[in-house]
């Protein structure tokens, strides 16, 4: 097995090749190319002068801001960092500015982590078991349709290598493993 890190992307991404020799036909096999993080950057308008904005598009976004740069002044004052605008974590924040800016971020990915699905019947639980590693953190990402409420430690939760759901929980989760 030959681990290897792409120099070619914007994404750090770390991949194990293992070369399968199957009826004399050799195959490359690519696993746990999982990108750890990865740099966007995005256009914001700022209209409101006294503010506090995130750039997270959904609450499981891990992201944080790594720079902000003023491409068109709105506001009647000059735009100036620290002093008008500023960043910290996800969120720009404004004292008089009204601006567009190029907001970049990196983007956190958790390695090991796969978005499932678990749909439980009102008397009849959903499972499932990882053959490789152990659960460490899960969380829901959203309701399915005809789904009752979802409740950790209640209606759903996880245990070593395995997730369930019960109770009539239908909902895709985002689960992350560790070896």
């Amino acid at each position: 097995m030959i681990c290897v890190q792409s120099p070619f992307t914007k994404m750090t991404i770390t991949s194990c090749v293992s070369l399968v020799f199957f009826l004399g036909i050799t195959a490359v096999v690519i696993t746990n190319g999982y990108p750890s993080s990865k740099k966007v950057c995005v256009t914001k308008t700022i209209n409101n002068a006294y503010t506090k904005v995130s750039i997270k598009t959904n609450r499981h976004d891990n992201l944080k801001i790594t720079d902000v740069r003023i491409l068109k002044t709105l506001s009647k004052h000059k735009c100036v960092l620290r002093k008008s605008y500023g960043f910290y974590g996800a969120y720009i924040y404004t004292k008089g500015c009204k601006a567009i800016m190029k907001v970049c971020y990196i983007q956190q990915v958790d390695k090991g982590c796969r978005v499932v699905t678990l749909s439980s019947k009102s008397h009849e639980p959903s499972k499932i078991v990882f053959k490789k590693g152990k659960i460490y953190r899960m969380s829901l990402i959203k309701h399915l349709k005809d789904s009752k409420m979802c409740k950790r430690g209640v209606s759903y939760g996880y245990l070593k290598n395995s997730a369930w759901s019960m109770k009539g929980c239908k909902a895709q989760f985002k689960i992350c493993l560790k070896n």
